[in-house]
């Protein structure tokens, strides 16, 4: 798997909430990477996440600890950033 960068930290911002759109930044070890998200693309990556938490896991569920990703009540997706 060369090539590939382990992602270090992650943060998303909102710019607009009519029509939803932020950016998010992705930083790896030595770079940051900024993408531009509307909402379709959220929800496409929710649900991707969401399988991918729950994939090999009895009933679907995952454990996450008290300071692990918070659930974001607006999408039903666990959010974690790095900014308050």
């Amino acid at each position: 798997m060369r090539g590939l960068r382990k992602i270090t930290d992650f943060s998303i911002s909102t710019v607009s909430a009519e029509p939803l759109r932020g950016i998010i930044e992705i930083d790896t070890f030595g770079s940051a990477v900024k993408f531009e998200l509307s909402e379709d693309t959220a929800l496409n990556i929710c649900a991707d996440l969401e399988r991918f938490l729950t994939q090999g896991n009895p009933g679907g569920h995952t454990s996450r600890s008290a300071d692990g990703p918070q659930p974001d009540l607006g999408t039903n997706c666990y959010v974690r950033s790095r900014h308050s």
